[in-house]
C-alpha cells in the first residue's frame, strides 16, 4: 500500500475513533440521547464553542477535558492532511469531468467503442493510429482509469443505457462497436443505438452464434466473432497452405478488431494440450489444428494433444504478438 495513503487512512480512522469514544462517552455518563453526545463531542473536538446542550456532571466535565487532550491533535491532524486532499481530489474530478464532457460534446463523424477491455482497447489503438475521433464507454473503474491516461474521451457507465449513447453524442457519431463480453448487452446496445441514429454503422461481438441473427435484426451492420474470425477463412488458409508455408501467417497478416492469426511455435521434443499452448503463447484461441495427414480441425478443444508436426493458428490480439513470439521462439531454442 502507498505510505502515503496508509497514513491518510489511518488519520481517518483516529478520527472516527475520538467522534465514537467522545459520543459514547458523553451517552454513558450524562446519560444524553445520540444526537447530544454528538454534538457536544464534535464542538469539544473541533473547538467551536457552540456551548453544552446541558449543564454537565463534574465527571461530564473531567472527560471533556480528557476528550480535548486526544481529540485536538487528531483534528488538526485531519484538518491538515485529509480535508486538503479531499477537497482537492473533488476540484480537480469536478474539473476534469467537465473538460472531458465537453471533449466529447465537441465530437463528430467520431467511432464509440463499448468496454476497453483486451478487444476493446485494442480497437481505440488502430483507430487513434488511422486518426479517427473516437469516444469509449466503459463502467469498470480500473478499465475506466486506464482508458483516460491514454488519453481517450471516456464515459463512466453503462454502455447499454440510452442516457450515456446520447451523452456519448450518438446522433453525429459514423460508428459504434458493441464489445461487451455478454451476447444480450450487445443486443440491447444495437438495438439502441439503431433507434437513436438510424443512419449509424454497427458493429456488434457475438460469442454464440444463436445469437447473430437476433443481434442483425436488433439493427447490427456486422456481427463479429473475435474467438473464430470467420472458420470459412481459416480452413481455406490451412487447405491451400502446407505446414511449413504456415510460417508466412508469422508475417503482417489482416486483423478483425486488433485480433489476427499466428503460427503457434511448438517446442522441440514437448507433447502439449492446447490449453497449454494457449498459456504459453498468452493468445486469446485456437483457432484451427492441422495434422502432418492434411486434417483441419476448427477450434480444437482446450484438451487437444498438439504433436511435433502439426500446426496450430492461434488468436492474438496485436499488443501481444511479439511478447507471444519472443517467449514461444525462448522455449524453443532451449529444449
Amino acid at each position: 500500500m502507498n505510505p502515503t495513503y496508509r497514513n491518510e487512512m489511518l488519520i481517518f480512522l483516529a478520527m472516527l475513533l475520538v467522534l465514537a469514544v467522545g459520543t459514547g462517552g458523553y451517552m454513558a455518563i450524562e446519560g444524553w440521547s445520540l444526537r447530544e453526545a454528538f454534538f457536544l463531542t464534535v464542538s469539544a473536538v473541533t473547538t467551536l464553542g457552540f456551548g453544552e446542550n446541558r449543564p454537565l456532571t463534574p465527571l461530564g466535565r473531567d472527560f471533556t477535558i480528557f476528550l480535548l487532550f486526544i481529540g485536538l491533535g487528531t483534528a488538526a491532524l485531519f484538518m491538515t492532511n485529509i480535508a486538503p486532499a479531499i477537497i482537492e481530489k473533488s476540484v480537480i474530478n469536478a474539473f476534469g469531468k467537465k473538460r472531458m464532457r465537453n471533449r466529447i460534446a465537441g465530437l463528430k463523424d467520431h467511432v464509440i467503442v463499448c468496454g476497453y477491455g483486451r478487444l476493446g482497447s485494442s480497437i481505440c489503438a488502430e483507430l487513434r493510429e488511422n486518426g479517427v475521433p473516437l469516444a469509449v464507454i466503459e463502467i469498470q473503474d480500473e478499465l475506466f482509469d486506464q482508458a483516460e491516461r491514454e488519453g481517450h474521451c471516456v464515459l463512466k457507465g453503462n454502455a447499454t443505457g440510452e442516457a450515456i449513447l446520447r451523452e456519448a453524442v450518438i446522433g453525429r457519431a459514423r460508428a459504434i462497436v458493441a464489445g461487451l463480453n455478454s451476447d444480450a448487452d450487445n443486443l440491447y446496445i444495437s438495438l439502441a443505438a439503431r433507434e437513436l441514429n438510424p443512419k449509424i454503422f454497427i458493429i456488434a461481438r457475438s460469442e454464440e452464434r444463436s445469437a447473430e441473427k437476433r443481434m442483425l435484426r436488433a439493427g447490427a451492420d456486422m456481427i463479429v466473432s473475435p474467438l473464430t474470425l470467420g472458420g470459412r477463412h481459416i480452413s481455406d488458409l490451412l487447405s491451400r497452405r502446407g505446414a511449413d508455408d504456415t510460417e508466412s501467417l508469422n508475417g503482417k497478416t489482416p486483423s478483425v478488431l486488433g485480433f489476427g492469426l499466428r503460427l503457434f511455435r511448438h517446442p522441440q521434443g514437448m507433447t502439449l494440450t492446447v490449453r497449454e499452448a494457449l498459456g504459453m503463447s498468452g493468445a486469446a484461441g485456437a483457432a484451427a489444428l492441422k495434422r502432418p495427414d492434411g486434417t483441419v480441425e476448427l477450434s480444437p478443444p482446450p484438451e487437444t494433444v498438439i504433436g511435433g508436426s502439426d500446426s496450430l493458428i492461434i488468436l492474438t490480439s496485436e499488443d501481444a504478438v511479439s511478447g507471444a513470439h519472443e517467449g514461444t521462439e525462448a522455449q524453443s531454442a532451449g529444449a
